[in-house]
């Protein structure tokens, strides 16, 4: 008995490719179960690797919302002080339009101011005697434009602030 137990722990080498190998019954199912357990512990650690990475991503996706939400807070707060600014000027803006036809309506002349309807009409009577010759008028049109000149100036100074 002693004698085999010692020859059974030496490695056996074959040398002879074609003849079929054999296994004692012990050692598959050994194998076997080393197979079955491997395939639990990397089924198991799959599991947590799964796991793990969803966690991962639920955080992830978590905080992401949460900085879009702080992003549309924000800009939303821009946008709604931008909108106040536009309404307040375009109040302002609104009060300075009424604000100028009010002057215009008040200040509109009625009838043309006599300066201006004598020179034109001194303007006039030259150009009907000298129609082959008008330009023998342009003392009559310089009188024309001076008067006009004036009441624009006249009527500008009533209408600055």
């Amino acid at each position: 008995m002693g004698a085999t137990q010692s020859k059974s722990s030496e490695p056996v080498i074959f040398y002879n490719q074609s003849s079929p190998l054999q296994f004692s019954q012990g050692f598959e199912q050994n194998v076997s179960e080393n197979n079955k357990q491997s395939a639990a512990t990397s089924t198991e650690s799959n599991e947590k690797i799964e796991q793990l990475v969803r966690e991962r991503v639920e955080e992830e996706l978590k905080r992401a919302r949460s900085q879009q939400e702080q992003l549309n807070k924000r800009t939303y707060g821009d946008l709604a002080k931008q909108n106040i600014d536009n309404d307040h000027n375009s109040i302002a803006m609104a009060e300075d339009i009424d604000g100028m036809i009010q002057k215009l309506q008040r200040s509109t002349p009625s009838e043309i101011p006599k300066a201006i309807a004598e020179s034109q009409e001194a303007l006039i009577v030259c150009y009907k005697n000298n129609q082959d010759r008008p330009l023998d008028c342009w003392e009559q049109v310089e009188n024309f434009k001076s008067a006009v000149a004036e009441e624009q100036k006249k009527f500008i100074a009533t209408h600055q602030r």
